[in-house]
């Protein structure tokens, strides 16, 4: 057995290369995600954090540091993942419901669709969970 002097490429080595792996795939994580979403001017960060604790010897005089316990943490910032805002109906057992047309636009009609003569509504349909019948609404 041999001592090496640490260094960051050390990080290749130690328990397999787990810590270089690690940052391997928070790196491909982040060119993903500037690959998917090039428009996104939020920057992606990789973070790596090493801790280091001091393990002290006490058995002289004086109190020094024998040697330090190290870890470390591999942490990705991706900006957040939004949608556009859509607009959801509310039915009165409290579920939500959407248009199929156009899921931004409750209101958004079709040629398609039957209006009440009488109060001038469009007359709107339910597809259930279960893609059964339509449930009225």
């Amino acid at each position: 057995m041999s001592f090496q002097l640490f260094a960051l490429d050390a990080l290749k080595k130690l328990d397999g290369g787990r810590v270089a792996e690690a940052f391997e795939q928070a790196t491909a994580r982040c060119t993903k995600d500037c690959e998917d979403r090039p428009n996104e001017e939020k920057p992606r960060k990789i973070i790596l954090e090493m801790q280091m604790i001091p393990v002290p010897d006490t058995q002289g005089q004086q109190v020094t540091c024998a040697s330090v316990r190290a870890a470390f943490q591999i942490k990705e910032v991706i900006p957040t993942r939004k949608s556009k805002i859509y607009n959801l109906g509310l039915k009165h057992d409290g579920r939500l419901f959407y248009s199929d047309e156009d899921a931004t636009n409750l209101q958004q009609t079709t040629i398609g669709d039957i209006v009440d003569h009488e109060t001038g509504k469009t007359k709107r349909t339910f597809v259930d969970d279960e893609g059964g019948p339509p449930a009225a609404a």
